[in-house]
């Protein structure tokens, strides 16, 4: 006797769920192109409420969301939120904005879901890299100096790179390995040894108190 009424019930429990089931997972990208660690919320529409996130200096991170658009937003001390729609396969990176005076979310890219990206090959790499070459790159939101020493020349040569921007420099015919150094203010230099067809990330380093450089990609 309770066939029908049982039946009637799963008929409308399964119509309710319809249109959440139909909302599939998607993702978007984000980098804090920033040296400190930072907190922020997202908003997905289908769960109706805003989640604390924290995301570390330079790290880069993938977020998923039920639907294809969702919402950002960070606090900037004694100034309020900036708060911005975030779209499925959107790529984004997290910063300190220095016109504005608050921390801000710029759009780096919009192409396909950051879940479908495949890392990036040692070789693949290599292939993009001249002869002798190897990148470097500014991971923090400030202007930095640096210098780098190829054997060949045999001299320290000034360098500039600002922030987040990415530069390949080239060894001297028959060299595989040279040196980078940067200072920090009252604490000397760092010093590492570089070579062809590697890749590196300036960074700063909370525990050493000073500028340091990371391998991001070993050579093929």
């Amino acid at each position: 006797m309770f066939t029908r009424p049982l039946a009637c019930l799963a008929t409308i429990l399964l119509l309710a769920l319809t249109p959440f089931a139909a909302l599939a997972q998607t993702a978007w990208g984000l980098t804090n192109i920033s040296n400190q660690t930072l907190n922020f919320q997202t908003f997905e529409p289908a769960r109706g409420s805003w989640r604390d996130q924290t995301i570390y200096p330079n790290q880069p991170a993938s977020y998923t969301m039920a639907g294809n658009a969702g919402k950002f937003r960070i606090s900037t001390q004694d100034r309020g939120y900036v708060e911005y729609q975030v779209k499925a396969g959107g790529r984004y990176t997290l910063g300190w904005d220095n016109a504005k005076g608050v921390w801000d979310l710029k759009l780096a890219a919009s192409a396909a879901p950051v879940a479908n990206a495949a890392p990036q090959s040692a070789a693949a790499a290599a292939a993009k890299t001249p002869p002798g070459g190897w990148e470097i790159r500014n991971g923090s939101n400030e202007t930095l100096k640096f210098e780098t020493f190829d054997p060949a020349r045999g001299t320290w040569k000034p360098q500039q790179m600002f922030p987040n921007e990415a530069k390949t420099f080239t060894f001297s015919t028959g060299s595989n390995a040279g040196k980078f150094r940067i200072a920090t203010q009252g604490r000397g230099f760092v010093e590492y040894a570089v070579r062809a067809g590697w890749r590196y990330n300036i960074v700063w380093d909370n525990n050493k108190g000073t500028w340091d450089l990371r391998t991001l990609q070993r050579g093929a």
